[in-house]
């Protein structure tokens, strides 16, 4: 009876082990990627970034904070949330901050 109650315990911690560190193994040296699906992917994703989410336009606005119009930023933002922001501070333009020499 000792023996057995040894065995299901060696038995257990093995289990456990191979649960706890050995779930990725065997996908670790594995490479399920095809090439051209990556580059597809990538060409995907830069139009996707240039028109954002859902194909909505993205728009460039210089951003002057009130109270501190020094420190303008340059923004990319969906189409209609530009507008909005531009409608909310006037001080904004459409287009990037000019750079500071």
């Amino acid at each position: 009876m000792k023996r057995t109650k040894t065995t299901i315990a060696l038995l257990t911690m093995v289990v456990v082990i191979g649960l706890t560190f050995g779930s990725g193994a065997a996908f670790a040296g594995a490479d399920y990627s095809d090439k051209k699906d990556v580059k597809k992917d990538d060409k995907k994703e830069k139009k996707e970034k240039k028109k954002g989410k859902k194909g909505k336009e993205k728009v460039t606005i210089c951003h002057r904070p009130p109270g501190n119009p020094s420190n303008a930023q340059t923004l990319t933002l969906g189409a209609p949330g530009a507008q909005a922001h531009l409608d909310n501070h006037p001080k904004d333009t459409k287009g990037p901050c000019p750079k500071k020499y």
